[in-house]
């Protein structure tokens, strides 16, 4: 029984690398999306007595509107559920070929952000002002869970027998600072202080996972191949507003190449023979 089911999954997933193929949109949508990152003060101070921990932020980034070299050091991180992934290139409304009810779950990781500048507005009466925050060397990882088990409160999305589908780096930009210095970056962040919300855009490549040759596309702005966009704001916790636990969502577009329903079959391909590698193993 072994042997067939191993020979029927290896046909699915023949099928979807055989199959025709044409460029269609997606977006991608969270259905839960939590993050931790650095907080900054009007100077560019990291701003620790601010932070929940674990403490983000291993650098001042002062003075403002100023790049600094990055550190290489990670000043966020974030986990998230995927709700659906829409094919929007047909007349059908909201034509899912994956959502969050599907036997196994699609989670994300996003790493690095190591930040570079900060930009804060005109200071207000209260003290409170608007920001601009770069950041470079942002990660984001795919993966898919044979077992719907996420949990944020874990800390990842990896429940450690996941399937690593998309592996993407942010598409590197170049800025202009107050200098006149001409820096990259890969993350715009604005951050509002009177509400303690940031929301932003970022830009992708793909870099690996099973699924990168179908999505490694290159037709989006720049010449990139997924742009992620996100609002998140601080609702978790009201008596200690400027913790930066944030809550939110954020929503994914690009292009690919796999046709949608063969899509899925190859997911699940992929999701048994890794089931079948645990019972091996165990």
């Amino acid at each position: 029984m072994k042997k067939i089911l191993g020979l029927f999954i290896l046909l699915l997933c023949t099928a979807f690398m055989a199959s025709n193929v044409y460029a269609f949109s997606y977006i991608i949508k969270t259905g839960d999306y939590l993050a931790d990152g650095a907080v900054y003060d009007s100077t560019g101070a990291v701003d620790n007595t601010s932070q929940a921990p674990p403490l983000w932020g291993s650098q001042d980034l002062s003075p403002v509107g100023t790049y600094v070299t990055p550190d290489g050091s990670p000043d966020a991180y974030a986990v998230g559920l995927i709700q659906s992934w829409d094919n929007t290139d047909t007349a059908a409304v909201n034509d899912i070929y994956w959502d969050q009810f599907a036997s196994y779950e699609i989670t994300f990781t996003v790493t690095g952000a190591d930040d570079v500048l900060w930009n804060p507005g005109a200071i207000g009466g209260a003290g409170e002002f608007t920001a601009e925050l770069y950041s470079v060397n942002t990660l984001l990882n795919i993966y898919a869970d044979p077992t719907p088990d996420y949990d944020y409160l874990g800390g990842g999305a990896d429940g450690g027998d996941s399937v690593l589908l998309l592996s993407l780096a942010g598409h590197d930009l170049l800025g202009t600072d107050a200098n006149g210095t001409t820096f990259v970056y890969d993350l715009k962040s604005t951050y509002e202080t009177s509400t303690n919300t940031y929301d932003g855009d970022v830009l992708f490549d793909v870099t690996g996972g099973l699924w990168a040759a179908y999505y490694d596309t290159n037709q989006m702005s720049d010449g990139a191949d997924m742009e992620l966009s996100y609002e998140l704001s601080d609702n978790l916790d009201p008596l200690n507003p400027m913790e930066w636990d944030l809550s939110g969502n954020a929503s994914g577009i690009g292009q690919a190449i796999p046709e949608p329903t063969t899509m899925v079959l190859f997911g699940i391909g992929l999701l048994g023979m890794a089931g079948i590698g645990r019972r091996k193993n165990s």
